[in-house]
């Protein structure tokens, strides 16, 4: 897959179910990977809207990130049944979809700033904490 044509069509126009395409800045320079849509995604057909992706805007925000600046997107692009954890052989079915998604507009995607990862990973921490704790509500 050489265009975004060409892997928003295989998302869109697979086997297996609705897909869920990435997105985002295209052009961005860090790109955001989830395991694969649950429901909320799968229904809208966008990535990180349900609660996971609720907490994930909350933390980017609370680090002072843009979402504008950042592309989203999942390994696997179709809810996996029962919303269960992907299998392998599903997420080697999606894994060229994903590595052209990472390929065609940031060649440096995956890597940020020290500055900006330092505050996506203590973002991260502290999210993960609050809603394993469940005492403060993200939403």
């Amino acid at each position: 897959m050489k265009t975004w044509r060409a892997i928003d069509s295989a998302v869109k126009n697979n086997l297996y179910g609705k897909g869920v395409p990435g997105e985002g800045n295209r052009k961005a320079k860090v790109v955001l990977v989830g395991e694969a849509p649950g429901k909320s995604e799968t229904l809208y057909g966008r990535p990180f809207i349900g609660r996971e992706g609720r907490m994930l805007r909350r933390v980017l925000d609370e680090a002072g990130i843009d979402l504008k600046d950042v592309y989203i997107t999942n390994a696997v692009k179709v809810r996996p049944p029962g919303n269960r954890t992907p299998t392998t052989d599903e997420i080697n079915y999606w894994r060229p979809t994903l590595m052209a998604e990472l390929n065609l507009p940031h060649p440096g995607a995956l890597r940020g700033g020290r500055k900006f990862l330092s505050r996506l990973k203590k973002g991260l921490e502290t999210a993960s904490e609050r809603l394993k704790s469940k005492k403060d509500s993200f939403y």
